[in-house]
């Protein structure tokens, strides 16, 4: 059975996602509330609660979220120090794993151009997932009983950042496919 860990990377929640081939599923979270920029992003690949969750399972292929800074005429999507912070969490994830395969797409490469609620709710129908929407003007897809998916604290919010993670974990599966 192949396993997949997907990550989400942010400096003060960091989302897992760990998915098999057969569609098993199990999230967590690690967060890091007191810092801010790089000095948050140091504190967080720190925990022990981070290494751990990269080491979880073993799994077969890790896709950790790549970034970048992309731009349109004279402004910026992102800040670019802020994508560096989040690309110093996605490196620490891949050096310290021991996946025999690992994968660092920036985000149109695995979600493409659909719109991200839309690509969200996709990923949970293919894994056979029921689910509802949450939030107000920005809605994304909860579980439906989502506590069965989790390892640790999860609230029903933490699933706007661990819906990429399960995205980025049924990529890798896929991949190894090509």
């Amino acid at each position: 059975m192949k396993t997949c860990l997907g990550i989400d990377p942010d400096v003060h929640k960091c989302a897992f996602a760990y998915l098999s081939g057969e569609g098993a599923l199990l999230v967590q979270v690690v967060r890091q509330k007191e810092l801010k920029a790089r000095d948050a992003a140091l504190a967080l690949i720190q925990q022990p609660d981070f290494k751990e969750a990269v080491e979880f399972m073993q799994p077969d292929i890790l896709v950790a979220e790549g970034q970048d800074v992309r731009y349109t005429g004279k402004t910026s999507f992102a800040n670019p120090q802020d994508v560096c912070n989040l690309s110093l969490i996605s490196g620490a994830a891949l050096a310290v794993s021991h996946a025999p395969k690992k994968y660092c797409p920036l985000p149109r490469e695995w979600k493409g151009t659909v719109p991200k609620g839309i690509k969200q709710c996709r990923i949970l129908a293919a894994l056979g997932i029921e689910y509802e929407m949450k939030g107000g003007k920005d809605p994304y897809p909860v579980p439906v009983d989502f506590e069965q998916y989790c390892i640790g604290k999860v609230n029903a919010s933490d699933w706007q950042d661990l819906m990429d993670a399960v995205g980025l974990a049924a990529w890798g599966l896929g991949q190894r496919k090509s």
